[in-house]
């Protein structure tokens, strides 16, 4: 039996996230492509409807099965008004949505936070528009118990092959870095990275030494000890404004889209110098939202929104 890592739902009831709950009318997950297995595969092509809309090439350019998208910017081809028209059909990736299951030398299952259903303020404000409310621990171990225990099996051994070989070729080229020496490192630097000199340090030493190699004695102190005497020049403000201006000029189709107060999908882009928002609709057409677009050098990053203008 494998065994299943939920340690992500102790750090999340600390953060008082211990509620999941569909909102009517978002539809947020359904821009993503399901990729589908072998045995969905077999399923779902028995239903005509469902078979046109299947294809082997996914929009990423990979090889794979999935269901169409309208266009490359809009939701699943089976969304319908914000509705799943094959709700009783969905493949085991929607089903399992907002969970995660990551296969490694371990088993664990994540949450994804873009879903405004893990909110507590969403729930309560949307009373009316939730499905339902269900506490997350327990429905993640829900839908991971649904899951063909032969096939989850199967493919937890041959993702743990495939991380055993890579972790041998990485101490073999010598980049390999422990685990547990990874997380002494973080935990020594999870005091600096809320200070503007921290933040800084960090992404000054990524460059200096992006590749750490684990010497015999060496611990998690030492590396985060060599992060933290790197001299930096930089500005915390400079680099989050370049950070801002790549994320505006990403091209469009891989630019990230994000989900308004109310329900609308929205995506931010530069132009001369202006930030301007986009609509994002189910079959991919794009509209400008008129009269809501920012100048980028007025944009101010801080921690006290009281003081600074936010993004």
């Amino acid at each position: 039996m494998v065994e299943i890592d939920y340690s992500e739902f102790d750090l999340l009831r600390i953060q008082g996230i211990n509620e999941f709950a569909c909102i009517k009318g978002c539809g947020f997950c359904c821009l993503c492509q399901p990729e589908l297995s072998n045995e969905e595969l077999r399923e779902l092509r028995k239903d005509a409807r469902i078979r046109e809309t299947i294809i082997d090439e996914l929009v990423s350019g990979r090889k794979g099965h999935g269901f169409k998208m309208h266009d490359k910017l809009g939701a699943c081809i089976h969304l319908a008004r914000r509705t799943c028209a094959i709700y009783d059909k969905r493949p085991r990736f929607c089903v399992q949505f907002p969970f995660h299951i990551h296969l490694s030398k371990r088993a664990q299952v994540t949450v994804d936070l873009t879903c405004r259903g893990l909110w507590q303020d969403e729930i309560k404000k949307r009373e009316r528009e939730v499905e339902y409310v269900r506490n997350i621990r327990e429905n993640a171990k829900e839908v991971v118990e649904k899951y063909p225990k032969n096939l989850f099996k199967q493919y937890y051994n041959h993702a743990k092959a495939n991380y055993e070989s890579f972790e041998e070729n990485a101490r073999y080229e010598g980049v390999f870095v422990s685990e547990k020496v990874m997380k002494e490192a973080i935990s020594e630097l999870i005091p600096v990275v809320f200070s503007e000199e921290g933040i800084a340090k960090i992404v000054k030493a990524g460059e200096v030494f992006p590749h750490i190699e684990e010497n015999e004695n060496d611990n998690g102190k030492d590396i985060a000890k060599r992060v933290l005497e790197s001299n930096s020049e930089y500005e915390v403000d400079e680099l989050l404004y370049e950070a801002l201006l790549y994320t505006l000029n990403v091209p469009i189709e891989t630019a990230p889209v994000y989900l308004s107060p109310e329900l609308a999908w929205l995506i931010f882009r530069e132009k001369d110098g202006k930030i301007y928002i986009h609509k994002l609709e189910e079959d991919g057409r794009i509209s400008e939202v008129k009269d809501t677009n920012l100048d980028v050098k007025d944009v101010k990053f801080g921690l006290e929104p009281k003081e600074k203008e936010m993004l």
